[in-house]
């Protein structure tokens, strides 16, 4: 952790910025980052005097002065980058926090600073490489903690501008070769009457791409980026898309194999439709999948359908891969809709609701190990979208104050 208190700050410098971090902080914002940084075990005095707080805006002449007398005060230009951060100078912060990494790259602080600022500027893969660079450091474990839970955030923010910036390089990546044995699962749409069952497309869809990574020299596109890409498209909402639309996205993902489903019934019976189709490669067949169970007994459909992908592809599992593609994800049904309602809710980034969905769906089955991961995720993802990147600047300034 950087180190605050054995510092040569001029008199005048001092009262300005104990005054400017008074003025600065309101009520509001103080109040709500204190109980943000108690949370973290970093809040360690109770009076608003004492409580170390980012340089504000207010701040910025006196440190400017300060540094045209003495250029090479480091911690001078760190409060400095601090305090444009502070007034949303995010440029001006990145330009300094970039400066003093060159310098030592091994500066923790400029490190978690600078990975706020590039996450404030909408860069999010270096946002992401700075706050796994920062966990690495083991410099303060209890911010390392919250930049864990902010990850999931931060990735799909950033498949998201993967997205925008493949759409940006549409003709380029059209005419490129597909990846060999790579494969696009769209979600399906279940396509009938009963509301209730809205969710079973998106969990079936779940389930058959976790299974079909199971298979060594498969490549299985993340489930995440090709919601990310329908979402830029404006295809997201629309349930089940043309083959002509899937196979323009599978493309774009790089799959030379695409998987589009749909699930017509009720609660007595249920029926699995897809379509395998290849993707710009030699064999642009599609092949047809249909089968009809009871409810209960839709992750068997799913398994069949997984078979199908296999077979099309001519992927020979081995003994403990079909032992891990034929072992079902849950048998309770109602575990399964509750998994697809937080599926559909991490779509949407609710995450406060994914996490209640996949908690359930835990509940309901304690072995659908599927539902757990995802409900942990979820409730750090939840905490962490909950929280700024300002309250975050704040906790570091109060752990290194503290420290």
């Amino acid at each position: 952790m950087r180190q605050f208190a054995a510092r040569s700050w001029r008199p005048e410098l001092e009262a300005s910025a104990r005054a400017a971090r008074v003025r600065a902080v309101d009520a509001g914002w103080l109040a709500g980052a204190a109980l943000f940084a108690a949370g973290c075990g970093v809040l360690r005095e109770s009076r608003v005097d004492r409580l170390w707080a980012p340089p504000a805006a207010e701040e910025v002449p006196a440190l400017r002065a300060h540094l045209n007398r003495s250029p090479s005060d480091l911690h001078a230009v760190f409060r400095l980058a601090s305090a444009y951060h502070s007034a949303a100078r995010l440029e001006e912060s990145r330009r300094l926090l970039e400066l003093l990494l060159r310098r030592d790259p091994a500066d923790a602080g400029a490190t978690f600073l600078l990975g706020l600022t590039y996450e404030d500027l909408g860069l999010y893969p270096e946002a992401r490489s700075l706050y796994e660079r920062y966990i690495a450091s083991a410099d303060s474990e209890r911010l390392a903690r919250e930049l864990r839970r902010r990850l999931p955030v931060i990735e799909r923010l950033e498949l998201r501008s993967a997205a925008r910036s493949a759409l940006a390089r549409e003709p380029e990546l059209i005419g490129a070769p597909p990846d060999p044995r790579t494969v696009a699962v769209f979600p399906f749409l279940y396509a009938d009457v009963d509301p209730l069952l809205r969710p079973l497309g998106r969990a079936v869809s779940e389930v058959l791409a976790a299974d079909l990574a199971r298979a060594s020299g498969l490549t299985v596109v993340r489930p995440e980026r090709v919601q990310s890409l329908l979402a830029e498209m404006g295809l997201a909402a629309r349930g089940r898309i043309d083959q002509a639309a899937g196979a323009r996205a599978a493309r774009l993902l790089g799959a030379e194999l695409a998987v589009q489903g749909w699930i017509t019934g009720g609660s007595e019976r249920l029926t699995l439709s897809a379509s395998i189709q290849g993707v710009g490669g030699r064999d642009a067949a599609v092949t047809q999948f249909s089968a009809t169970s009871v409810p209960a007994q839709t992750l068997d459909l799913e398994k069949q359908l997984a078979l199908s992908v296999f077979r099309r592809l001519g992927v020979d599992l081995s003994a403990p891969e079909w032992e891990r593609v034929l072992n079902l994800a849950t048998r309770d049904f109602g575990a399964l809709l509750a998994f697809g309602r937080g599926t559909e809710a991490l779509d949407a980034g609710d995450y406060a609701e994914a996490a209640r969905a996949l908690r359930r769906a835990a509940e309901l089955d304690p072995a659908f190990e599927l539902a757990g991961e995802r409900a942990r995720l979820a409730a750090e993802a939840a905490a962490a979208a909950a929280t700024s990147t300002r309250q975050l600047s704040f906790a570091y300034w109060l752990e290194a104050g503290a420290a």
